[in-house]
Order: structure tokens, then C-alpha cells, then sequence
């Protein structure tokens, strides 16, 4: 019984050892996430730049044309929604 006990404890210290570390990877994993979302905007960006005649990038001077069924404000997010995909999750970070 006390042999068992003392596996159990050893368990449970190389669980707590080991779930601060996991969660830090977890934090790791959503950083990433958060950088490839601003490099997809970027790309985004660099399209709707390179498809304008004089390679200017979306804004209140320039709003471009709308897409079809959106709001028709001015804004960068609208605009690049014509050349990325599915635009809305890039926007937020997971964290």
C-alpha cells in the first residue's frame, strides 16, 4: 500500500512539473497563430496594392471597389475582403 502511494505522489508531481509547461506551449501555439494571421493580412495587402493601378492601399482616400452584399463604409477590412479568403478570423487573435 505505502509502495502504491508513493507511485501516486510521484505521479502527481510529474503531473504539476509538466502542466505549467504545456500551457506555456499552448501560449506558444496562439503567438504563432497571432503572426501568421498578420502575415496572411499582410499578403492581402500586398494583392489589393499590386491590383491598383497606382499601387496604392486600401483606405478612407482610396476605398476601391466593394464586394458585393457588404457594408459599403470605407474601410480596410472590406476592402481585402475581395482578395483573402475568409478574412473575419484573421482579424482577432486567438489569445
Amino acid at each position: 500500500l505505502i509502495e502504491l502511494l508513493v507511485v501516486v505522489a510521484i505521479i502527481g508531481v510529474l503531473a504539476g512539473l509538466i502542466l505549467p509547461a504545456v500551457a506555456r506551449a499552448k501560449q506558444q501555439g496562439e503567438a504563432i497563430r497571432c503572426v501568421n494571421n498578420l502575415r496572411q493580412i499582410y499578403y492581402g495587402m500586398r494583392l489589393y496594392a499590386d491590383a491598383d493601378a497606382q499601387g496604392r492601399l486600401p483606405g478612407d482616400n482610396n476605398p476601391g471597389p466593394r464586394p458585393i452584399g457588404l457594408d459599403p463604409s470605407p474601410s480596410w477590412v472590406f476592402a481585402l475582403s475581395n482578395v483573402v479568403d475568409n478574412l473575419e478570423p484573421l482579424r482577432l487573435c486567438p489569445s
